[in-house]
């Protein structure tokens, strides 16, 4: 009987001894594990600037950066008698390369678009984006449609539609142009995501060709009065009107001096 306890003892000893090895060498093996660490991309700033469209943004340039490619005709083909003033590609360079030396069809890798079209009746970017769901994709849209934000000062409307990929949009109105970013992805932590995400946080709006005032020179009171619907919502297009007016007859003067210091027209009379 004895030597059966003694036995037991001895069995019970082995298989504890065998699993606090196995422990103990586990957890020396954690402290080998290898993490790898984060690539460092080629990239420098680059900045983007087009006085005819009033806009400039800065973008991650070079080998692993983008490139940006005007594709205006593509889109007016594509889209015959629409107001599209001015339309951008954003594409990784690496990926653009690849998809131009591919041998046939494929899908195209997430990438960024800017579109930009005419706003001649000065509507809101929430306004805009109701009444133009063909290229704001509004109703594809899912999640918190946020039109409250604001883009390089200017009223603007985030939301994100999903397709082919996920894709953030984010319309702006300033002055009598709207401006469509887009930007497609696969995960939200991506490389692309956050790099748009630099790009709209570095949107600023710069003087239209032409639009240099010397001193002397004079304002439209009706365009600056009409600015304000840009970065202001209302609710109903009559409302909109009757502010309007009232800033033309004297009511609203912080409007105009934000048209001057938007547009840097010091100088100029009323």
């Amino acid at each position: 009987m004895n030597k059966v306890v003694i036995a037991l003892v001895v069995v019970i000893a082995v298989v504890c001894g065998f699993f606090i090895i196995n422990k103990n060498s586990s957890q020396e093996g954690g402290t080998d594990t290898v993490i790898p660490e984060a690539v460092e991309r080629d990239v420098h700033l680059g900045q983007f600037e087009d006085q005819s469209i009033g806009l400039a943004f800065d973008y991650p340039e070079g080998s692993d950066g983008y490139v940006i490619d005007d594709v205006t005709e593509l889109v007016r083909e594509e889209f015959p008698g629409s107001e599209v003033v001015q339309a951008y590609r954003i594409m990784n360079a690496k990926e653009k390369f690849e998809l131009e030396n591919s041998e046939g069809g494929r899908e195209g890798s997430p990438a960024m678009q800017l579109m930009v079209f005419k706003n001649d009746q000065r509507q809101t970017a929430s306004m805009w984006v109701d009444a133009t769901p063909k290229f704001s994709n509004i109703g594809m849209a899912f999640g918190e449609v946020d039109r409250d934000a604001v883009v390089g000062g200017a009223n603007a409307v985030r939301y994100t539609t999903d397709g082919l990929y996920l894709t953030d949009n984010i319309v702006v109105a300033s002055g009598n142009l709207t401006y469509h970013f887009s930007g497609s992805y696969l995960e939200v932590d991506s490389v692309i995501h956050q790099d748009f995400e630099g790009i709209i946080n570095s949107v600023r709006f710069v003087p239209l060709v032409g639009e240099d005032v010397q001193l002397g020179a004079k304002i439209d009171v009706q365009v600056a009065c009409e600015s304000a619907l840009s970065y202001m919502q209302f609710e109903t297009g009559e409302q909109a009107d009757k502010f309007v007016a009232e800033c033309v007859a004297g009511g609203h003067p912080e409007v105009i001096d934000r048209y001057i210091e938007s547009f840097d027209l010091d100088g100029a009379a009323i």
